[in-house]
């Protein structure tokens, strides 16, 4: 039977006077955005009527109806934020939703609430309360602790703004009282780092000292309370380490668990082939899944064959406009996220471009995010946009930060680089090719309002904290329904606004003579349901396309299937030399299975693999048969392993694995040499871009796409070429190589043995040194410039143990003889030391 409230709600909704009303509120909002200073609306009774129909939304228990309540006085506090009457309704609305930190940022102390309101407040935010901390979970948030704690396997989503990695990061501490070890798998190696300092700093507050934190399978401490926070690569070397064969995972959370469902992405069956290992391996896993705005977090369950508990959380903390703005035809849209109502309107000016429109709206506000899909266009619509601004009289921005930053940047990598010089019209570009200190210096800047407009890419759907007032949104992706292009839609729009910062967000579609948003508008109506799909039941119920892959019957193998078929290989391994049936294997029908297992140990014979290390072979199984077997032959010789860090003989080692690994073309295995040589050596970034240009013959322009003989007076050229060197730097080098190494030197230590296996290569390439004291700092969060610099200028504040261990950190006399506006001193206090 339907309660009261409930009924009452439904009544509401339906009636002409809250439509009328409503619709209303929305027209005067899409209005005060767009043409700020030329309306004067004033407070009716229809805005007293809404704020009283408010009050009843908020007490009901669907989220619906919550989320009209959190609108309309969200809207009218945008609208008419000195307003009593709006300023009692609000704190009364928000203190029921228990969004305390919000209470405190936009309600007025002097507001008093009725006295149960008060009551049952006050004992909310008691209860929900985070130990050693001034802060409180909000309603929401708390469903989600507690559902953590008390469930085995857990899978939740919710928007951005919810605040997810804020409840898990909580919820991980807590559980520390009960495990030994816990592991957090994220989507990016930059996210490492924002995780590691962050808990670091809770512990720290909450007084807890005996526990291990690393985010390097190196860092991992048997005997201890270990948080490990990996990438699935990582992770995945750790379960296969035998060092640590011993240790049992309690915990294992999985942030941005939608990756899992990404069929462009190369790593989701390495996300997907880490779960499955650990649910293998760790008969008591306590397994957390948390992803974007999802509405079937359930389908998890299905991937690994679990039952456990789900949640699905659509109202939002912060509410939030989205307009849809056409320049060239003058369309103006409001589409309302809450009730799907669209609202055609008109303003009385125009904008003359895109980069008006950003501007004009922009500057009202102190964070203005603009996404473009592709880095280049990334770093060109910023160029652009800034030569728009000058061309509009706009001045050097007056600030000491940026100047400094700006001066900073320029040092580290080029006197050029076009970012120091956006950097001082408060403007920037963010994408994740960006070496991790420069990212990580624009996203404190701009959280702190230094920087006024950022342009991005797609490094923020990785889960990059950065919220924002305004979102401007380039069209993007292939314009259909389907799923894909919805979810990364929300989750991109999801950074407009964020709790404890603002009531309300922002998001603006931009169309223009070259893109229009016309066949988007569905796919980003159809918010509510946005689903995604089992895609490794399919994989294997293809066992026919499995087989053909095996008997090397089909000349273009889907990737997908090619990968899967390499775990299933290393199934096959096992139960050759053990008879134990993987679960790979187990899921298909005993006749499927033996011709799977026939095949497969065929295809194993044809390329020698019979004898490789199982365990080597199914840690790697990024590396196809082919690469395996070329890999295995190699090693097998042990004139073919790295004895000095001789240039020559490294050389001669890249050259060897380069013919394997294909990690660049033949033609250009001497200029990724020598950069890799330099990188190793721990040269400055700088060294190595300015080495680059001064060799370089050609560059690659993106539009139209096309080599050209590089010209070094030309500062575009030059800027393609810094981006370049740092694109081979962080994929390049640090990822492909290093993978390529590791796989390689676990080969030749399963052949010879440790003693005889030579040099790995690969964990000095990772860190981009050959210093173990430089590498200790890397691990504990330093970045490697930063490093550098402690090691060379201000070793004696450092102490290390008998194996280059970091030990402490003498953080007074250290702070006291940094300069105040290096790049060190900015690290100290961002790593909370």
């Amino acid at each position: 039977m339907i309660s009261l409230i409930e009924y009452l709600c439904e009544r509401i909704k339906s009636s002409y006077e809250f439509n009328n009303y409503y619709n209303g509120l929305l027209e005067q909002l899409a209005h005060s955005f767009f043409e700020k200073n030329k309306h004067d609306f004033v407070f009716t009774a229809q805005h007293e009527r809404l704020l009283h129909f408010s009050q009843f939304f908020s007490n009901s228990s669907n989220e619906h109806n919550r989320a009209i309540a959190l609108k309309v006085i969200s809207g009218i506090n945008e609208l008419f934020p000195n307003n009593n009457y709006t300023k009692a309704i609000t704190k009364s609305i928000l203190t029921n939703f228990g969004l305390f930190s919000a209470v405190t940022s936009f309600t007025d102390p002097s507001v008093s609430l009725s006295t149960s309101s008060a009551l049952l407040g006050d004992i909310r935010r008691a209860i929900q309360a985070i130990p050693n901390s001034e802060y409180s979970f909000t309603n929401r948030q708390y469903d989600i602790y507690n559902e953590i704690l008390i469930n085995d396997f857990f899978s939740f989503s919710g928007p951005t703004s919810l605040g997810k990695s804020f409840v898990i990061k909580n919820c991980a501490i807590d559980l520390l009282d009960r495990f030994n070890v816990i592991v957090f798998i994220l989507p990016t190696k930059a996210l490492l780092e924002e995780y590691l300092v962050d808990f670091r700093a809770m512990l720290n507050k909450r007084g807890i000292d005996n526990v291990n934190i690393t985010k390097s399978v190196s860092g991992v401490k048997p005997g201890e309370k270990n948080l490990m926070i990996f990438t699935q690569e990582r992770y995945n070397n750790f379960l296969y380490e035998l060092d640590y064969s011993d240790i049992n995972v309690d915990v294992l959370f999985i942030d941005e668990a939608h990756k899992l469902a990404d069929k462009s992405s190369k790593r989701s069956m390495t996300l997907y082939k880490v779960i499955s290992t650990s649910l293998e391996k760790y008969p008591s896993l306590k397994l957390i899944f948390s992803s974007p705005v999802i509405s079937n977090p359930d389908i998890f369950f299905k991937y690994f064959n679990v039952n456990g508990k789900s949640l699905s959380i659509a109202e939002s903390p912060v509410a939030q406009s989205l307009f849809f703005a056409n320049i060239c035809s003058e369309e103006y849209k409001y589409f309302d996220t809450v009730t799907k109502a669209v609202i055609d309107f008109n303003i009385s000016g125009d904008f003359e471009s895109d980069f008006d429109l950003i501007f004009k709206i922009g500057s009202q506000h102190d964070s203005n995010l603009v996404y473009v899909s592709s880095k280049s266009q990334c770093v060109n619509k910023a160029i652009e946009f800034s030569n728009f601004l000058i061309s509009k009289g706009t001045a050097i921005v007056k600030d000491e930060e940026l100047v400094a930053e700006s001066k900073l940047i320029s040092e580290f990598i080029h006197k050029d680089f076009s970012l120091p010089h956006l950097l001082k019209y408060g403007i920037a570009y963010h994408h994740g090719n960006l070496p991790a200190f420069i990212r990580k210096r624009i996203e404190f800047l701009y959280a702190n309002k230094k920087i006024k407009y950022i342009f991005c890419t797609s490094t923020l759907l990785e889960g990059v904290n950065l919220p924002t007032k305004n979102v401007f949104i380039y069209p993007f992706g292939k314009a259909n329904s389907n799923n894909g292009f919805s979810l990364d839609f929300w989750n991109l729009a999801g950074r407009a606004g964020r709790y404890k910062n603002e009531l309300t967000g922002n998001i603006i579609c931009i169309g223009n003579e070259e893109n229009s948003w016309d066949e988007f508008e569905t796919s980003v109506a159809n918010k509510d349901q946005i689903e995604i799909d089992n895609e490794i039941s399919p994989l294997l119920k293809a066992h026919r396309k499995i087989l053909n892959y095996l008997n090397e019957s089909v000349k273009s193998p889907d990737p997908k299937v090619v990968e899967i078929s390499t775990m299933i290989l290393s199934e096959v391994l096992t139960y050759i030399n053990e008879g134990k049936v993987g679960g790979l294997l187990g899921a298909f029908d005993s006749k499927i299975r033996q011709k799977i297992i026939s095949a497969g140990r065929a295809h194993l014979a044809k390329k020698n693999l019979l004898n490789i290390d199982v365990s080597t072979f199914s840690e790697n199984h990024r590396f196809d048969s082919d690469i395996q077997s070329s890999a295995y032959k190699l090693a097998s010789n042990s004139n073919n392993i790295l004895t000095t860090f001789q240039k020559e003989d490294v050389f001669k080692y890249l050259q060897k694995i380069n013919d394997v690994y294909k990690i660049v073309k033949p033609v250009g295995i001497l200029p990724f040499s020598i950069m890799t040589y330099s990188w190793l050596r721990g040269e400055p970034i700088n060294v190595i871009i300015s080495n680059g240009i001064r060799f370089s013959k050609k560059v690659c322009e993106p539009s139209p796409y096309r080599w050209v003989d590089f010209d070094g007076s030309n500062s575009y050229h030059v800027n393609l070429k810094i981006l370049e060197i740092i694109n081979s730097i962080e994929t390049d080098i640090t990822f492909k190589l290093e993978s390529a190494l590791a796989h390689y030197y676990q080969l030749c230590k399963s052949l010879h043995g440790e003693d005889a296996s030579g040099i790995n290569l690969s964990k000095f390439v990772d860190y981009g040194t050959i210093n173990a004291k430089e590498m200790s700092l890397q691990e504990y969060g330093f970045s490697r410039a930063a490093a550098s610099e402690l090691l060379k200028k201000y070793r004696v504040f450092v102490e290390f143990d008998s194996n280059d261990g970091l030990k402490r950190i003498n953080v007074k006399g250290l702070l006291n003889s940094v300069g105040s506006g290096g790049l060190l001193k900015k690290e100290i206090e961002w790593l909370n030391i």
